[in-house]
């Protein structure tokens, strides 16, 4: 069993909570096609409180769940999603893991939700959506489907990664649950206290799992958090000890595995000493990142990377 000093959590979050809120990143994207109906299906029927998603607006308008702009990893063949027509080539576009499956619409998704009333959505919304537009056309989704805006706001969580988009739409937001989708400790602190100078609250930060093994960042995440009442979710979990020990709402690829390790199901054993290895080298990894974001590096090629190693 690894030492619990590398990744000792802050156990903040339980005195408020029951229960620790588990997400499911892009569906149950370790078994079956990610960002799919059949992904999200699984995710639910294996236990997921709530699914994470990513949304890009085709060139027709559209709103479309994929996570890359490019559709080369998930569909084979290399579409630009934000110049590229929905209705005329998307839509007819097949994962190539199988089964194969079509790229659902945000319109999809809202439809399918109806099926799972305690099921919420977390919204990761990419940048290079028009940040005055995006918001306005997800609203416009969901009224399609009930007007009750109050139904809404108990269903849809807003990810953000940069307060622009915050600040371009407050009073579209107001009453929603919006978090910072982050991987910069510094700018994602600019972001709630920008949104709190504007009058709003941000609900939460939903950040890169890394953090957990530096225990410095950790520290000053959880302190924040903790000043600033705001929840902490960490993105990408895949790790059962780390579901285990964190202590927060997590976001995973594999559901199963995370409300199995979170029941108290015994995870898989390896030798202490590889475990420890690895937590070292993530907290290196996470501080590198660090290092480099705050000297505006461009980080393309480390999170390919990380990427490829599943990192992220």
């Amino acid at each position: 069993m690894p030492s619990k000093n590398l990744i000792s959590s802050h156990r903040f979050l339980l005195h408020r909570r029951m229960a620790i809120t588990v997400g499911a990143h892009r569906g149950y994207r370790k078994l079956f096609p990610e960002n799919t109906i059949l992904s999200f299906d699984q995710a639910v029927n294996h236990g997921a409180d709530m699914i994470e998603l990513d949304l890009h607006l085709s060139s027709d308008q559209v709103l479309v769940v994929i996570h890359d702009q490019s559709t080369k990893a998930v569909f084979g063949t290399d579409y630009n999603v934000c110049k590229t027509s929905y209705k005329d080539v998307l839509s007819k576009l097949r994962t190539i893991r199988h089964p194969p499956q079509p790229m659902p619409t945000f319109s999809d998704v809202l439809e399918w939700l109806s099926d799972y009333p305690d099921v919420k959505l977390m919204l990761d919304i990419k940048r290079d959506n028009p940040a005055k537009d995006v918001i306005r056309l997800i609203l416009e989704e969901l009224t399609k489907k009930n007007t009750d805006v109050n139904f809404w706001r108990k269903r849809i969580i807003f990810g953000l990664w940069s307060v622009d988009y915050y600040l371009l739409n407050q009073e579209l937001l107001e009453g929603f649950d919006v978090v910072n989708i982050a991987v910069d400790l510094k700018k994602s602190f600019q972001f709630a206290n920008t949104v709190a100078a504007e009058g709003g609250k941000l609900h939460g930060i939903s950040f890169l799992h890394l953090i957990w093994y530096h225990q410095k960042y950790r520290t000053e995440l959880v302190k924040f958090a903790n000043s600033n009442s705001l929840v902490l979710y960490l993105w990408t979990i895949n790790d059962p000890y780390l579901v285990k020990e964190c202590g927060v709402n997590l976001i995973t690829d594999d559901i199963g595995m995370a409300k199995k390790a979170l029941s108290g199901v015994p995870v898989a054993s390896g030798p202490t000493w590889r475990y420890s290895v690895g937590c070292y080298f993530k907290a290196g990894l996470f501080s590198t990142v660090q290092f480099l974001l705050g000297r505006d590096y461009n980080l393309k090629y480390l999170a390919l990377a990380m990427k490829k190693f599943k990192l992220l």
